[in-house]
């Protein structure tokens, strides 16, 4: 998974990747630069919801990503986070069931 670059004021780009596999989990996220107002946090994962009603179409995509990965992680039986603090940046946490033979 790749973040594409954003064509507004605020670029927005990964900083670090982790990947952590456990006996039950295996969990990666990713660290953007750009942080997250808290009444922006819950609403990133809705269908058509774009933080910024400021950039057009044409210059970033349409809000499904966020909501694809949503769906998709919860289908599986996982999770998906969003911690993002002022100065700091956004971390995407997300948790997927291991399958066990």
């Amino acid at each position: 998974m790749r973040p594409s670059s954003v064509k507004s004021e605020r670029k927005v780009s990964s900083r670090y990747a982790h990947a952590s596999f456990g006996v039950q989990t295996i969990q990666f996220g990713f660290i953007l630069t750009g942080n997250i107002a808290p009444e922006h946090q819950q609403k990133v994962f809705q269908r058509f919801y774009r933080v910024d009603d400021a950039r057009s179409r044409a210059e970033g995509g349409v809000g499904l990503g966020l909501a694809i990965v949503k769906w998709a992680v919860e289908r599986t039986g996982g999770t998906v986070e969003l911690e993002s603090e002022v100065g700091r940046g956004s971390i995407f946490r997300v948790r997927l069931p291991a399958a066990i033979k």
